[in-house]
């Protein structure tokens, strides 16, 4: 089986929706790792992010317990919230360490589909208009 380490806050990331890893593309990363799926596109994030979920806490049990601090700045107090996040987040690696050694699925039942029919069942009665565009040529 396929293995491969990555930043704990990307695995959490990935395992529970909530973004709380350095930059988009770890996220990213973690679950086309996991589920075999390079260049997974970004409206699909969240049905990749819970088709990795079950996977990624088999592995590390204790993502189910996560309960990472909500943000918000509506309320007014989001740089409060922030700083929460951040400390649960310093705590968390501080327990779990740094680094995590993944797993790939092996059967991942996960399955792609057509990029513009799954933003089309996204977007709901929303037109979504596909464009092509001219080879470069050089």
């Amino acid at each position: 089986m396929e293995t491969r380490v990555f930043d704990t806050l990307a695995v959490v990331s990935a395992a529970t929706g909530v973004f709380v890893c350095d930059t988009i593309d770890q996220f990213y990363d973690v679950l086309g790792f996991v589920l075999g799926e390079p260049g997974l596109m970004t409206h699909q994030m969240p049905g990749a992010s819970r088709a990795a979920e079950p996977h990624l806490v088999k592995q590390f049990p204790w993502l189910s317990e996560l309960d990472p601090p909500a943000v918000s700045r509506a309320n007014g107090d989001g740089d409060a919230q922030i700083a929460a996040l951040k400390a649960w987040c310093v705590d968390l690696i501080a327990e779990r360490g740094e680094h995590l050694t993944v797993a790939a699925v092996e059967d991942p039942q996960w399955v792609r589909g057509n990029a513009l029919q799954d933003l089309a069942d996204i977007a709901g009665n929303r037109p979504v208009i596909g464009v092509t565009l001219p080879s470069k040529t050089a």
